[in-house]
């Protein structure tokens, strides 16, 4: 908006110089050559100037756009259930490298915009309150402080 308002003070203020200056000069070829320069100079001034001003306009968003955010959004859901269920074979993996066995695996993975997971929480449940102890000393010390680990027990 700044720009416009200089733009149009500027042919305001060249338009006074040429009425005064066809005013007080004689016509003559000379006198049109500078207004024919003036008058260049402003067009130019004009057209640069619509050239650099910024044009927003807000547009509604189309058919294939509203379709690729539905498929991105679903190509997320995808990726994040894809990488809970390796986060399951790998916790499943783990444990039985120590000889336990859950009866289930839940685990809690946080996606973020710039393809970031964060595995933030482990659930498992185990028969056994011996098992649940071992699990839960070996997924703390595994998974350090920053994952939530919770192990229940329910005796069968």
């Amino acid at each position: 908006m700044a720009q416009v308002l200089e733009w149009a003070s500027g042919l305001c203020t060249a338009l006074i110089a040429l009425g005064a200056l066809g005013q007080v000069a004689p016509k003559d070829k000379m006198v049109q050559f500078v207004q024919s320069l003036m008058v260049l100079a402003l067009l130019a001034s004009g057209a640069a100037s619509l050239l650099h001003a910024r044009w927003d306009f807000d547009l509604p968003e189309t058919p294939a756009q509203a379709e690729a955010g539905g498929l991105e959004a679903f190509l997320n859901s995808q990726y994040v259930s894809a990488t809970e269920e390796e986060a399951v074979r790998s916790i499943e993996g783990l444990l039985a490298a120590a000889g336990l066995r859950a009866k289930k695996i839940d685990v809690l993975i946080y996606s973020f915009e710039d393809s970031g997971i964060v595995l933030a929480k482990v659930g498992a449940a185990f028969a056994y309150p011996a098992e649940g102890e071992r699990a839960r000393a070996l997924l703390q010390n595994v998974l350090g402080e920053d994952v939530v680990v919770e192990v229940t027990t329910d005796g069968a």
